[in-house]
């Protein structure tokens, strides 16, 4: 199965590696994944081999990359991306003396293609530009934190991290993550920094609420369990809760007194999601939500004909999820069930085959609809 693996993938890079053998220098402004690796060095490894592979293609590249750098010095410069003056700035350069030789090799066909993809290429920084400046990095929150006498713990390892914080706090970090926190926690408050995953398990202080920043998201607690997932790249953040409950809230800006009135309350089983694209934040339940605890009178107890709204009531207790459904349409349906470990979607899978039911979940809650029992 490796070799197969690895017969596909060497397949796909030569495929790939053959597709960029006939680009010109306007091709690769029009491609997305080059414009990626001159901006932020993604894949840097294929475009090195790809080079050496290629001294043919080192010229046209090394021409697409400068222009790339162009439009970046110029972004660097403004507090906000003109595109307009770029083009115009662009222009002059190409027209320039030292310049006509290289496009002397251009049909007007050839400058008219090129004209598009330099087009495009504003298009791209722009968009980039905008979406960087408009998402938080864990350097941005870093650098915006009241105290500047910060702990770091970067865990470059394969393996998790557990690190104890002076309030007796534990964070288990994931590998290839990294988190940052004051040596000693302020009178009023407890702030960490975090890029990457990681579990937190916090003591309970009232006074002393617990923050946890990552990306653009909040997650503020006063006593519980939970993890967090921000890596600086993913397209999503993530807050699971695993006991207690958590408020979470996004910020569109690195400030650390940002208001918490749009935030959500996050319980058990339950998990926050944020879309840096969209900038949207939603609840919804973990993949598998499993019983948050299995009473002794309940462990593996069989159940003989019970009405389903009662089933129903004891998995809500058990699962900590609200199921919402119609209860006279539902009133005559009896089943017969156990209730052990199994997750709340095996569960719900066979109740509602059994009573010829449907469900699916909004907003972290089991809506069942059912016509009724026959």
């Amino acid at each position: 199965m490796k070799n197969r693996k690895r017969s596909f993938a060497q397949k796909r890079r030569s495929k790939t590696n053959m597709k960029y053998q006939h680009f010109a220098y306007h091709d690769f402004l029009n491609d997305e994944a080059f414009f990626r690796w001159v901006y932020y060095g993604e894949q840097d490894a294929f475009w090195q081999a790809f080079m050496l592979e290629n001294p043919t293609k080192q010229a046209d590249i090394q021409q697409a990359r400068d222009m790339i750098r162009h439009l970046r010095r110029h972004e660097a410069q403004q507090p906000v991306l003109n595109q307009q003056k770029i083009w115009e700035q662009i222009q002059d350069t190409l027209h320039q003396p030292t310049q006509t030789p290289v496009i002397s090799r251009f049909s007007w066909k050839k400058w008219g293609a090129l004209a598009a993809s330099i087009a495009l290429l504003l298009g791209l920084s722009f968009y980039y530009y905008t979406q960087r400046h408009s998402q938080i990095t864990y350097e941005d929150l870093v650098a915006t934190a009241d105290t500047h006498n910060l702990i770091e713990q970067v865990n470059s390892s394969d393996h998790t991290m557990k690190i104890a914080l002076e309030d007796g706090s534990f964070v288990t970090l994931d590998a290839h993550s990294k988190i940052s926190y004051p040596a000693h926690f302020e009178p009023s408050k407890r702030e960490v920094f975090l890029s990457g995953a990681g579990f937190f398990d916090i003591q309970k202080n009232p006074k002393r609420p617990f923050y946890v920043y990552a990306n653009e998201v909040v997650t503020k607690v006063l006593g519980t369990s939970f993890s967090v997932q921000a890596f600086a790249y993913d397209k999503q953040v993530y807050v699971k809760v695993k006991t207690g409950k958590v408020a979470v809230f996004k910020q569109n800006q690195a400030n650390l007194n940002d208001a918490e009135a749009k935030g959500l309350i996050v319980l058990p089983n339950q998990q926050a999601i944020f879309s840096r694209e969209q900038a949207t934040l939603n609840k919804r339940l973990v993949e598998t939500p499993l019983p948050l605890h299995l009473p002794v009178t309940l462990a593996k107890r069989r159940i003989e004909d019970m009405p389903v709204s009662q089933v129903f009531a004891l998995m809500e207790q058990l699962y900590g999820v609200k199921i919402i459904y119609n209860e006279e349409s539902l009133s005559s349906c009896i089943i017969t069930t156990t209730f052990a470990q199994e997750s709340l979607y095996d569960k719900l899978d066979v109740i509602c085959q059994t009573i010829g039911a449907k469900y699916k979940e909004i907003d972290a809650q089991i809506i069942v609809e059912s016509e009724g029992c026959k």
